[in-house]
């Protein structure tokens, strides 16, 4: 209380009080993280064109190979003919999410939400998670 509003110099290891929970997967929770962030990916088909001057014809090819993305691609959109890709799961959200501890502490300082939001580093945490996670 003493050092409430003060600028401190503090070094050590920071460390999360309150449990982190992927709300994508149930079995995801990591405990005395400052942030957990997951990446959600699937391996779908990807179109690129292959274009090339024929004469005074201009030719285009469609391409297709297989990839990891975070943003679905709708292969409705593809040329025909193309492979299909299916729709993601119902409620599978692609991309990144991160989410923050409420309660991180360095030593004896609370460390404001707004100080770990600002910390850029990431660790992999798949060490503190089980071997196998179900979505929600």
């Amino acid at each position: 209380k003493v050092n409430n509003g003060r600028l401190v110099h503090v070094q050590g290891h920071a460390s999360g009080l309150v449990p982190l929970a992927d709300a994508q997967f149930e079995d995801a929770v990591a405990e005395r993280v400052l942030k957990l962030q997951s990446t959600v990916e699937v391996f779908e088909w990807a179109q690129t064109t292959r274009a090339w001057q024929d004469g005074e014809v201009r030719r285009v090819q469609p391409r297709f190979h297989t990839e990891w993305v975070t943003t679905h691609n709708d292969s409705h959109r593809f040329r025909k003919p193309s492979p299909e890709n299916p729709r993601p799961p119902n409620g599978l959200i692609l991309g990144t999410q991160t989410v923050l501890c409420e309660k991180a502490v360095l030593g004896g300082f609370a460390l404001p939400r707004e100080m770990v939001n600002g910390f850029r580093t990431f660790e992999p945490a798949m060490h503190l998670l089980p071997q196998r996670v179900t979505a929600c």
